[in-house]
């Protein structure tokens, strides 16, 4: 099980936290739907107006953070059809009205998390470490506030710090539609419980019961309504008698009765097992004059007179009845299973029923035998046709083995582990052999060894097989056939290949017939099971420096087809067979052809090219690349058509063209985007803005991020046929933001800016200043220069544009020749010349005025030279 966050539901008060409600435990961290509710942190040094001291615990004001709540479902709901489909958006709504009346009704306003068991994966103190995540849940509140109060786009929200922190491989969509989340209230423990959308609600002392949607199904009739059990029915009291009701407030059962026990849902169901033909029944308990009977809902029936002292639910199908003194099981249809032995009331421990005699225990069987007088932490259950081990009376560290009627299957033993339906490992004094209870005795005699049912190791064992060693012998035995399968024998290691042979290894490998150890192959140097083209296992030989397929009961060359699949499997080196592989391959590989690759699945045609350029094999990548259209395989196109695109000793566009084309047919993300390069470059085929975007979209569509940047650089600086766009450069900047390789913060900083939308640009400019500065610091300039976000001030925007021609970004200069020319509490000749000498230099633009030698004479002074 993952760490989890455990959160409940507080209310903090001058004498500390009174705990109301668990509300959920959520691992590593808390989910999204949620989030909005840990908003509003309660800080540090907020903790002693409520006599509580900084700790591992967090503290948050819930309720006063339900406006957030609700503003995020609102925003879910105005972007509904793109988040969540038709069908399922009812299940959504229901899920959030649950929700906010949940939330609205929790006794206490706050929320407390403890996150110990998520600290426990770090170093450090759990209090230093729950400081550290409150500054991060702080981090991302602000921006999540953020986001809702501009209503963001769906793609801005994908591409925010929330989306990377909660969902840093898929999409908001995804998030939200996740399966086991059921929109969030799935999640809450209040989920478990059932039939929550029933409400109950009083009116002048009587009760009635309504939808969350405020639908009355019963009217304040009831002095009180019991919770909706499985069975799909509720108790009701009115006049102190008791009933029972349906959902749809219909009586079932009149309130005429002094007692109604929880109702016992039983599912029976004919031989075919076909859900559709199973039958319910209900049952339960009634009391009058004090006295119980068992009565059948289902069919209205009494099962028994009022003859018990008291009958209450066990479990679905039991019942606790009292009779005198002495408890017994009875089951649904009012028959005793277990008699009246217990002084206690029964409980049900996962397979058996536990009831005392005065101080001792008593056990039975879910079959109802009598087991002893035991504990339940005294027995297991080896899992074996009920077969339990419980302590032995041989010996305090003995135990022995009883069957589900209480019956001694075994004793005077160590310990026991169930292997099939009918073997049991067993461990005595002699050593450790396997017992078979059908058969009543031990398949082979007692060894000094192992018995393992799973193994690590390759041996590739079937059902009902065991592996067995002792000391330096080892072996298989199969529990269903009762015979050795693998005969124990000297060997280092073992491996089932097929139901006929299996390998076993001493210095060199041999194939051995099942049932046997007389080898018919042997001095080999490795044997290996792999699935290969076309073929779920093969089994591979290696001998005598060649590689052999095993197959009809002999050794062959394994073929050139299935010799290339085998190469996709040679990533690493097991035992040693890489280093077999390798140079029989090498010298094999002279004689592959055409055919040899076109009797591969698709699927090893890009393994093998791939595992060609991994390992230096150039010329037999070469002959593949030759092979491209014959193929027709997409990678092998692309790379065939990138060679005649960039290549010197190769260019041909119009062949680049064409197989780039092909690709792309295929779904080729990177082909897609060569040909809007090509149309955008004009090479061998004339510029087109129209079909060059096409394929960038396409490819970008695809997920090829040079695709993205290539159409976020077209809006952001425009080309023939296409406008300057800065709301389509960021949709295509944005995403890039968070791919490694790829900085783009100053753009997407620049695109925020000249949008007006300078509150998200200071955001990207942070970023770009602490991070690579391209355009940070200009950009930081502009805004303390015009008062964007920040204080109007001159000097620090010197100081930032200064930065950013020294970091290079030398437009910067035009702003400093304005503030040293113009602005009369900065005006500087000095650095005005300076300025002015990198404007020229590098063609910037100039104001009019300061190219006028007679203004610029009276300016500069001295500096006019």
């Amino acid at each position: 099980m993952g760490h989890r966050h455990i959160v409940s539901n507080i209310e903090l008060t001058s004498q500390g936290e009174v705990e109301h409600q668990f509300v959920g435990e959520w691992k590593y961290e808390i989910p999204l739907f949620f989030f909005p509710l840990f908003c509003i942190p309660i800080q540090f040094n907020e903790l002693k107006n409520y006599s509580l001291k900084p700790s591992y615990l967090l503290y948050f004001r819930m309720k006063e953070a339900m406006p957030i709540f609700e503003q995020f479902h609102q925003w879910i709901q105005g972007h509904i059809d793109e988040l969540i489909p038709q069908e399922h958006q009812p299940k959504y709504t229901e899920s959030y009205n649950k929700q906010v009346y949940y939330f609205n009704n929790l006794e206490g306003d706050c929320l407390m998390l403890d996150g110990s068991d998520v600290y426990n994966m770090s170093e450090g103190s759990h209090k230093k470490l729950a400081k550290e995540y409150l500054v991060t849940l702080q981090g991302l509140a602000a921006e999540f506030k953020e986001l809702l109060d501009n209503n963001a786009s769906l793609e801005q929200f994908n591409n925010s710090d929330i989306a990377t922190y909660f969902f840093p491989f898929s999409t908001f969509q995804e998030y939200l539609n996740n399966d086991n989340a059921n929109y969030g209230w799935d999640w809450l423990e209040i989920a478990f419980q059932p039939n929550y959308d029933f409400l109950h609600f009083e009116e002048n002392e009587k009760w009635g019961i309504k939808k969350l949607d405020g639908e009355i199904i019963l009217p304040t009739i009831y002095d009180g309504i019991g919770e909706f059990e499985e069975s799909g029915l509720a108790y009701i009291i009115l006049n102190d008698k008791c009933g029972l009701i349906d959902k749809t407030g219909k009586i079932v059962l009149e309130p005429v009765w002094d007692y109604v026990s929880d109702t016992a849902v039983t599912y029976i169901s004919d031989d075919s097992n076909d859900f559709d033909d199973y039958e319910t029944v209900i049952t339960c308990s009634l009391k009058k004059d004090e006295k119980y009977a068992f009565y059948n809902i289902s069919t209205h029936e009494f099962l028994s007179d009022f003859i018990y002292d008291e009958i209450e639910l066990l479990n679905e199908e039991y019942f606790n009845v009292l009779q005198g003194d002495l408890y017994a099981v009875f089951n649904y249809k009012g028959e005793e299973c277990i008699p009246f032995t217990s002084t206690a009331a029964f409980e049900y421990y996962y397979l058996y029923f536990c009831g005392k005699q005065k101080n001792k225990n008593i056990m039975y069987s879910n079959s109802f035998g009598f087991i002893g007088n035991y504990d339940f932490s005294d027995i297991s259950d080896i899992g074996t046709d009920k077969c339990l081990l419980v302590p032995s009376t041989l010996g305090p560290k003995l135990k022995k083995i009883i069957n589900a009627q209480g019956e001694l299957v075994l004793d005077n033993i160590k310990t026991a582990e169930g292997l099939t339906d009918k073997c049991i490992k067993v461990i005595t004094d002699d050593g450790v052999s396997i017992y078979d209870i059908e058969l009543k005795a031990f398949l082979f005699e007692p060894i000094k060894g192992r018995i393992e049912k799973y193994i690590l190791m390759n041996i590739n064992l079937q059902i009902g097989q065991v592996y067995i060693s002792s000391g330096k012998k080892k072996g298989v035995y199969d529990c269903i056939k009762r015979l050795w399968a693998i005969p124990l024998q000297v060997a280092t290691d073992l491996t089932i290949l097929s139901d006929e042979v299996y390998a076993s290894k001493n210095n060199l490998w041999a194939i051995t017939p099942m049932e046997t150890t007389d080898p018919v192959i042997t001095d080999c140097n490795y044997i290996a099971l792999h699935p290969l083209n076309n073929t779920p296992q093969e089994i591979i030989v290696y001998k005598d420096n060649t590689v052999y397929i095993w197959t009809d009961g002999s050794l062959q060359l394994l073929p050139n087809t299935q010799l290339l699949a085998l190469a996709t499997r040679m990533h690493y080196n097991t035992e040693g067979e890489v280093g077999l592989f390798s140079p029989y391959f090498t010298a094999q590989a002279k004689h592959f052809t055409l055919s040899d690759y076109k009797a591969l699945e698709p699927y090893y045609i890009t393994k093998i090219k791939d595992y060609y350029l991994e390992h230096d094999h150039s010329e037999l990548y070469e002959q593949m690349l030759s092979y491209a259209e014959e193929l027709n395989n997409d990678e092998l196109l692309q790379d065939l058509g990138y060679r005649y695109l960039t290549e010197e000793a190769y260019i041909d566009y119009p062949k680049a063209m064409k197989l780039f084309l092909k690709a792309s047919e295929l779904g080729n993300n990177y082909a897609a985007t060569n040909i809007g390069y090509m149309y955008f470059e004009s090479l061998g085929v004339s510029y087109d803005s129209v079909k060059g975007v096409e394929y960038y979209k396409l490819g970008a569509e695809r997920g090829n991020n040079q695709a993205k940047l290539n159409l976020a650089y077209l809006y952001y600086q425009g080309a023939e046929g296409i406008e300057l766009n800065f709301e389509e450069a960021l949709k295509y900047f944005l995403p890039l933001d968070k791919v490694w390789g790829f900085y783009v913060a100053n753009y997407i900083a620049d695109c925020y800016y000249l949008l007006g939308e300078y509150k998200k640009a200071m955001k990207y400019i942070k970023k770009d200043l602490k991070e690579e500065d391209h355009l940070g610091s200009f950009l930081m300039g502009k805004f303390y220069n015009l008062g964007l976000e920040v204080k109007q001030d001159t000097a620090k925007a010197i100081e930032y544009f200064e930065q950013a021609v020294e970091k290079g970004y030398l437009h910067a200069a035009t702003d400093l020749l304005y503030l040293y020319a113009y602005d009369e509490g900065f005006k500087n000749s000095e650095k005005l010349a300076h300025y002015l000498a990198i404007a020229k230099e590098n063609d910037l633009y100039i104001p009019t005025e300061l190219q006028e030698k007679s203004f610029l004479k009276k300016i500069l002074g001295k500096w006019f030279k």
